[in-house]
């Protein structure tokens, strides 16, 4: 009971916290390589440096998905400014999975991928 009142708090927050981030604001939304998808992901926001130089870039991630569904050893692949990293890693580091055993996978699910892409 506890951890589902913890997962659905999690959702909630992760919401109002994209909905306060600003509609105005551009994000940077993931693009998820392979099958294995989130139940909950996290939008970037874009870096007010970055914005105010009209720069554009992209962060691609790897990483692992534990026993509980959440994201770990998050490192970054390749990137094409290094203003965009932190946010990126933080972003994917809210993402919420399945638990894989429910998919029938080992835990933990390793080297997975996304990219960020930070677009004006």
């Amino acid at each position: 009971m506890h951890k589902k009142l913890l997962l659905l708090l999690t959702l909630i927050l992760t919401a109002c916290s994209n909905f306060a981030a600003g509609k105005d604001w551009p994000q940077a939304h993931p693009e998820w390589i392979g099958d294995y998808k989130p139940i909950v992901f996290v939008t970037a926001p874009y870096p007010k440096q970055a914005y105010s130089n009209h720069q554009e870039g992209f962060v691609r991630l790897t990483f692992d998905v534990n026993a509980e569904g959440s994201v770990q050893n998050v490192a970054v692949a390749e990137s094409s400014s290094d203003v965009f990293e932190s946010i990126a890693v933080s972003a994917l580091s809210k993402a919420k999975y399945l638990p894989p055993s429910r998919f029938n996978l080992e835990a933990p699910v390793a080297e997975l991928t996304v990219i960020y892409h930070f677009k004006l």
